[in-house]
């Protein structure tokens, strides 16, 4: 049987009529229409269906493996998640919430860590969705991979599932004070007694006051020296 014949008319066949057909199939067809036909037919078929397309070297898209995902379970699907990663397909976020419970808990942070290999980056509300699907250092890896200032509010909900020292790397380098207290602002207009002198570096007032007090010594010690000319005696005095 002819492709474009099946995927016409499956919808209307009984189940063992298609069942029937697939195995009879001479050709098949994109992709997405293999995953298209898949939502129209008994489970049961639609995995002889998928398995028989991976077998002929049919390389299902991320998208089209999710839109299999409502009518298909089982092994077939970590199947075709692997051979998609191999033929140099990415998973991206829904298509990740997608394959969440359909796939083994190792090959979904496989997943995640070849997405991340292979450009995708994710936001970090993203990430906090993402929890408990992959290593965490996987997600410490995502995390890195954010380039825009990340609030601090997702800092504290991403604690745990990725590496601490990291977080509050990042936490610090942003000044966002999700992990320590916000540096209280200084007040110029009080004076700080605290603040041993010596080690204070003198400023203007200093430096006047400095010199307001040598004005002062000098000219009380130029008074001392000059003679008082009403008490002064002179050679012929008595």
């Amino acid at each position: 049987m002819k492709w474009a014949v099946f995927y016409d008319k499956c919808s209307d066949w009984s189940d063992s009529t298609v069942l029937k057909n697939i195995y009879s199939l001479e050709d098949l067809g994109k992709p997405s229409e293999i995953a298209d036909a898949c939502n129209y037919i008994d489970s049961k078929a639609a995995v002889l269906l998928l398995r028989k397309a991976k077998d002929a070297g049919v390389v299902l898209t991320p998208a089209d493996i999710s839109d299999v995902l409502s009518n298909v379970e089982g092994p077939i699907i970590g199947e075709l998640v692997q051979l998609a990663m191999k033929k140099g397909h990415a998973f991206h976020y829904e298509e990740i919430l997608d394959l969440d419970g359909m796939i083994s808990e190792s090959l979904l942070s496989q997943v995640i860590s070849d997405s991340l290999d292979k450009g995708v980056v994710f936001t970090s509300d993203q990430l906090i969705e993402m929890q408990g699907m992959a290593d965490k250092s996987v997600m410490t890896r995502a995390l890195k991979k954010i380039r825009a200032r990340i609030p601090a509010e997702d800092l504290m909900e991403l604690e745990g599932s990725v590496d601490d020292r990291v977080l509050h790397e990042i936490d610090h380098k942003q000044k966002t004070y999700a992990f320590e207290d916000e540096p209280e602002e200084e007040d110029f207009d009080d004076y700080d007694y605290s603040v041993d002198p010596r080690k204070r570096k003198a400023g203007l007032l200093d430096y006047l006051g400095v010199f307001t007090v040598a004005s002062y010594l000098n000219k009380k010690f130029f008074q001392k020296k000059k003679p008082d000319k009403k008490g002064k005696k002179g050679l012929f005095d008595d």
